[in-house]
C-alpha cells in the first residue's frame, strides 16, 4: 500500500510522458482525498475541544475574529480579544500535550495567524506551550492573532520530522513562503501535512524498534 507521506509527495507531479519512472511537477496541488485516514486518525488524531472551551471558540467567533484581524486591530493590540484568543488556544494544546519532550524527542506543531495577511506557521519543539506563547507574543506585536493550532504525539526525531513537513508544504503550496511561514495557505492543508509528516516518523520509529527486537 503507498503511504500516506508518499501520496502527499507525489500530489503536486505528474508523470513524465516520455519516461514513466519519473515525474514533472506541476505546481500547487490539494490534498489528496485518498489518503488513510483511518491510520492519521488513529496515530495524529485531531482532539475535540474541552468542554470548558467549546462555547469560546466557536468557528463563529473564529470569524469574527479573522474579519476583525484582516482589518487591522487599533493599537495596542495586546487590548484585543483577537490577539489574547490565542492564549486560550494555547491552554487547550497544553492541556493536551503537557508533558516536555527532551533529548531528539519532540512535537510537530502548526499554527494558523491572522493579520492583514494570512499564514500558517509549521515547526517542531521540545515545550509546545512555551513556543506557542513566543509566535503569539511576537505576532501579537504587529497585529497577527492565532486562529489555529495542533501539536503533534511526541516524535523520536522531531527535527527531521519537521523537514519532511516543510518539503511538502513547499510542493503543495508553490506560493510564498519565508521560513517556516507559509502565506495563504489554508489551515487544512498544513494541519494534513504536519500529521501526514508525524504520521511518518511514528511508524518509522515502530520499523526500527522491530528491526533491533531479538528473534
Amino acid at each position: 500500500m503507498t503511504s500516506n507521506w508518499k501520496r502527499m509527495f507525489l500530489a503536486p507531479y505528474d508523470p513524465d510522458p516520455h519516461s514513466p519512472d519519473r515525474y514533472r511537477y506541476r505546481g500547487r496541488a490539494d490534498v489528496p482525498p485518498d489518503l488513510d485516514w483511518a491510520s492519521l486518525d488513529r496515530l495524529c488524531p485531531v482532539a475535540p475541544l474541552p468542554d470548558s472551551y467549546r462555547s469560546l471558540l466557536t468557528p463563529e467567533v473564529i470569524n469574527e475574529r479573522r474579519a476583525e484581524l484582516k482589518c487591522g486591530l487599533p493599537l495596542p493590540f495586546h487590548d484585543h480579544l483577537a490577539i489574547r484568543l490565542g492564549q486560550l488556544l494555547r491552554d487547550v494544546v497544553h492541556a493536551q500535550c503537557p508533558e516536555p519532550a527532551s533529548g531528539t524527542a519532540g512535537r510537530l506543531y502548526v499554527l494558523e495567524f491572522q493579520g492583514p495577511h494570512q499564514y500558517v506557521l509549521l515547526g517542531h519543539t521540545r515545550n509546545v506551550s512555551r513556543r506557542m506563547s513566543c509566535h503569539i507574543l511576537d505576532a501579537g506585536r504587529h497585529g497577527y492573532g492565532l486562529l489555529n493550532a495542533w501539536a503533534s504525539p511526541v516524535l523520536p526525531h522531531a527535527q527531521k520530522q519537521e523537514r519532511m513537513a516543510l518539503d511538502l508544504a513547499e510542493g503543495l503550496h508553490d506560493a510564498q513562503y519565508v521560513g517556516e511561514r507559509f502565506y495563504e495557505m489554508p489551515f487544512y492543508t498544513a494541519l494534513t501535512v504536519v500529521r501526514v509528516a508525524a504520521e511518518a516518523g511514528l511508524l518509522s520509529a515502530v520499523s526500527e524498534a522491530a528491526a533491533v527486537e531479538p528473534a
